[in-house]
């Protein structure tokens, strides 16, 4: 899936720049982990992670899979990757970039079995 708003394609250029940000998606592709699970796994600080997670969520590659609710009344989410890659071509004669995003398999047959879903609804 080609991206052309070119304002999207700028910010994901610029978040897929950071190590830390390229190791959220990929410890997210295979199953949802909730921000502390992220943080824990990376080594990264709990702050720099949400500001990834935030950044990601941003620009449509990563999502909000679920949202768990503690006995106690407390909440958190799972995060999930949309993407499995993320393929950047840069033309310098024209000065563009392309953006290709290779969708996270398992997040489209979510979404297929939601819309299925919705629609016998």
């Amino acid at each position: 899936m080609q991206i052309y708003d070119q304002l999207r394609k700028e910010k994901i250029v610029k978040i897929l720049s950071e190590t830390e940000a390229r190791m959220v998606i990929k410890a997210t592709i295979q199953s949802s982990k909730s921000a502390a699970q992220i943080s824990s796994e990376l080594g990264l600080p709990s702050r720099s992670t949400y500001r990834y997670i935030n950044d990601l969520c941003g620009v449509g590659l990563l999502t909000r899979d679920q949202n768990i609710l503690l006995d106690g009344g407390g909440k958190y989410v799972l995060y999930r990757s949309m993407v499995k890659s993320v393929s950047l071509k840069y033309d310098s004669i024209a000065n563009t970039v392309e953006v290709d995003l290779i969708p996270n398999d398992t997040i489209l047959d979510k979404f297929f079995r939601f819309w299925t879903y919705m629609s016998e609804a």
